[in-house]
């Protein structure tokens, strides 16, 4: 039996770790704690030395505006660093972390739509091009397997728990590479997936399975948008293997976290679908929002919504402060709209205009 599955079989093994890892994690935390302590006396000391040289003044205030987080310079601060031109460290990571920290009773805009159905429906008041619905909120026992169908949760993410249902007795898991040959295999895989909590519930949908020319699966290509504006895009291919291509906002390919071996040229995108997914987002009351596409041999066929992307806290430092200072503007640009009375139209006629 591999390491790995004795220890989760060992409640004593769990139980020593559980304690070692939490004593270990408190030390790390008062460590932390404690060397903060001493990184603000020491710049209070440096600051007003810097403060006293108008030579060196400046530069002080760089280095602050460049590697400090704004919760810890003091407000007078705020008026130097403008004054020396200098644009606060952003950070697109903590940004979606404190919109997303709400009181659960306050459920945002884009949080609406992260729930696959009403997506759906969003989708088509935009006029985009989306797959058949089959079945929607329904148990795994419920669940109608049918030809060229995708069975997927409605609750989860990241691929998980998503089957390609190409005919009775050829079933693949997309995420795993996994292949059932009858309904009673997948159905008793989906019951084993639920019960190690790799999937949060027993909520699916089926619909269309998309596929390219060769009948494997299509293309994503996920826009990561800040109201009206594109920030970057990821192209996906799933099959053989998952290969990955980062664009900027024109779709000119850049440097991305991805190893060589996990990367491919795609396709890239055109001018005409990087203003299809800003048109979407300018209709969406959130600063920022990732909207899933696939391409099908018609075109861009809707995937879904996905208000927080797992990737945003892989971001390298430059580009989370890029990306963080984009969210920020997109903010200020909603909220001048929502000044103006700018109506979101296509968005209430699937949700309620209010918050609840």
């Amino acid at each position: 039996m591999p390491i790995k599955n004795r220890i989760r079989q060992s409640s004593f093994i769990i139980k020593v770790l559980a304690g070692l890892s939490y004593a270990t994690t408190y030390v790390l935390l008062k460590t932390e704690k404690l060397l903060q302590g001493i990184t603000d006396w020491w710049i209070n000391k440096t600051k007003a030395l810097f403060y006293l040289d108008p030579v060196f003044r400046p530069r002080f205030f760089r280095m602050a505006a460049r590697f400090m987080w704004p919760s810890r310079i003091e407000a007078w601060w705020l008026r130097t660093i403008k004054e020396e031109g200098q644009p606060l460290q952003a950070s697109l990571a903590s940004a979606l972390f404190l919109r997303h920290s709400y009181n659960d009773n306050i459920v945002l805009p884009e949080w609406k739509l992260d729930q696959k159905v009403e997506g759906l429906r969003f989708a088509r008041e935009m006029g985009l091009q989306t797959p058949g619905l089959y079945q929607a909120n329904v148990a795994i026992a419920d669940v109608i397997p049918r030809k060229n169908s995708v069975i997927k949760p409605v609750d989860d993410a990241a691929m998980r728990g998503v089957f390609i249902i190409y005919a009775e007795n050829n079933i693949l898991e997309l995420k795993t590479g996994k292949t059932f040959s009858s309904r009673d295999q997948l159905v008793s895989h989906i019951h084993w997936l639920l019960k190690e909590r790799k999937l949060q519930s027993d909520n699916w949908l089926v619909e269309e399975y998309i596929a390219d020319s060769n009948n494997n699966p299509a293309v994503d290509i996920k826009f990561y948008t800040f109201y009206g504006k594109v920030g970057w895009i990821t192209e996906i291919l799933r099959r053989p293997e998952v290969k990955y291509h980062v664009m900027d906002a024109g779709g000119n390919t850049i440097l991305s976290r991805y190893a060589a071996n996990e990367t491919f040229a795609g396709k890239g995108v055109a001018i005409d679908e990087i203003e299809l997914a800003e048109k979407v987002s300018l209709e969406i009351p959130a600063p920022f929002i990732r909207i899933d596409f696939l391409r099908s041999s018609s075109g861009l066929c809707f995937g879904e919504f996905t208000p927080r992307p797992g990737i945003v806290g892989g971001l390298s430092g430059k580009r989370d402060h890029l990306y963080g200072t984009f969210f920020h503007q997109a903010e200020a640009r909603l909220y001048k709209d929502l000044l103006k009375g700018k109506r979101f139209d296509k968005y209430h006629k699937v949700f309620s205009p209010d918050f609840h």
